[in-house]
């Protein structure tokens, strides 16, 4: 099982980053595909019945939230977003009662919850200095979720969440914590972000990146599912992987926006 983790860890992590390094189409089309995936798991993990239907229903939504970053265009967003509310109410409404208020409720929340999420990696490698960015956010979550994982193994003790997730521990979070903050501080010559916004985006990382993987875990809880899905060898679904992302790399785009001279020149 090991192996199976690092193994998927060092195929896909060149595959992401590469496609960041790229920008453009290459970044949307790898974004396209986590969406596709992501979503279907979603789906699954709030309940609403597999399908042809309700798996269109999700990738529609997920891609009005995408839709804006993509082209370029913000306002685009929210009246693709009033459709899509619009036609689920109509499913709703003409599919009476075959459709329920939990299923409407699960394919919204889905493909809110993914693709909010997606559309943030766009936006920050939209904005100036992207890459550089999006590099940040991506070691260092990988840094922190690896030291965890490893100093878990070794040395933990007392339970993070025991009710969530039993395998995460006190002493594995720290770990993690403090490898993230040695690594962003540590002056490697391809960081292009200054120390502050490092250290910023290491702290921000340590606390969100917990949420989102905690919060993963208690969305498959309550669906009784070990992993979201089994795209990933080691890893279970995309979801599984990339869960600390989900709102890690959210909370880095907006502090950049609040420290918008933390990239060097």
């Amino acid at each position: 099982m090991l192996g199976q983790r690092l193994l998927t860890a060092l195929l896909g992590m060149p595959v992401l980053l590469f496609a960041s390094y790229l920008g453009g189409v290459p970044y949307a089309a790898v974004i396209t595909v986590l969406a596709v995936v992501g979503v279907l798991e979603a789906l699954r993990l709030f309940g609403v019945t597999p399908g042809p239907e309700t798996a269109i229903c999700g990738l529609v939504g997920v891609a009005g939230w995408l839709i804006g970053p993509m082209l370029g265009n913000d306002s685009l967003t929210w009246p693709v977003l009033a459709l899509f509310a619009a036609a689920l109410l109509t499913r709703q409404v003409v599919r009476f009662p075959d459709v329920t208020n939990q299923e409407t409720a699960g394919i919204c929340f889905a493909s809110t919850y993914l693709g909010l999420s997606l559309a943030h990696f766009l936006m920050l490698r939209a904005v100036d200095g992207g890459f550089a960015l999006t590099l940040v956010a991506l070691l260092l979550t990988w840094v922190f979720d690896s030291a965890a994982y490893f100093v878990g193994i070794r040395l933990g003790k007392h339970r993070l969440a025991p009710r969530l997730s039993p395998g995460k521990s006190w002493e594995g979070a720290i770990g993690g914590s403090i490898a993230a903050l040695a690594f962003a501080a540590a002056p490697f010559p391809f960081w292009s972000a200054t120390l502050p916004l490092r250290l910023g985006a290491a702290v921000a990382i340590i606390v969100f990146g917990q949420i989102g993987d905690l919060a993963e875990s208690a969305m498959k809880r309550h669906a009784q599912v070990k992993d979201s899905g089994r795209v990933l060898p080691g890893h279970g679904g995309m979801l599984d992987r990339f869960d600390s992302l989900m709102l890690s790399l959210p909370a880095v785009y907006y502090l950049f926006r609040l420290l918008p001279g933390g990239l060097g020149r």
